[in-house]
């Protein structure tokens, strides 16, 4: 089984060249109003749609990839930050219950995904160093818990 979504973009091309990037390969699918991505290491099957300059993208929620080792992070965050995709320091902090060693990436279309790795599960929601809510409440961390 893997999860598909389907997402609006305002921008093929910059989108494209976006989750080339994260994905580290081409696409399986491209046309000039549509982008289709299926990476063999991720049980994933998303495509990106064109929609005009009027429509609004609903982005205020976030995304995720959880990765499996420490090691495996790393390495993503190594090469997203020297493709200039990284939008914040990598750090261990306690979310959603949880510990986990993480960092945030935005699209073109403004949709932001939290990579990360679970570090271990705990009692307390977040932590102080937490960038725990992401979208509308990513500078809101009163909205937290």
């Amino acid at each position: 089984m893997k999860v598909h979504m389907s997402l609006s973009t305002k921008n093929i091309e910059k989108t494209t060249k976006f989750y080339e990037a994260l994905f580290g390969e081409k696409p399986v699918k491209l046309k000039e109003d549509y982008v289709k991505f299926d990476p063999k290491n991720v049980a994933l099957n998303i495509y990106f749609h064109l929609v005009d300059e009027s429509t609004k993208i609903s982005n205020s929620q976030h995304l995720g990839f959880e990765f499996t080792s420490k090691s495996e992070l790393e390495s993503t965050y190594n090469l997203l930050a020297q493709s200039g995709l990284v939008v914040d320091e990598k750090t261990e902090s306690i979310c959603c219950y949880a510990n986990q060693d993480k960092f945030h990436i935005e699209d073109p279309s403004g949709y932001k995904w939290e990579l990360y790795t679970l570090l271990a599960d705990t009692d307390k929601k977040n932590s102080e160093n937490s960038n725990c809510c992401v979208g509308d409440d990513f500078e809101n961390k009163s909205k937290c818990g």
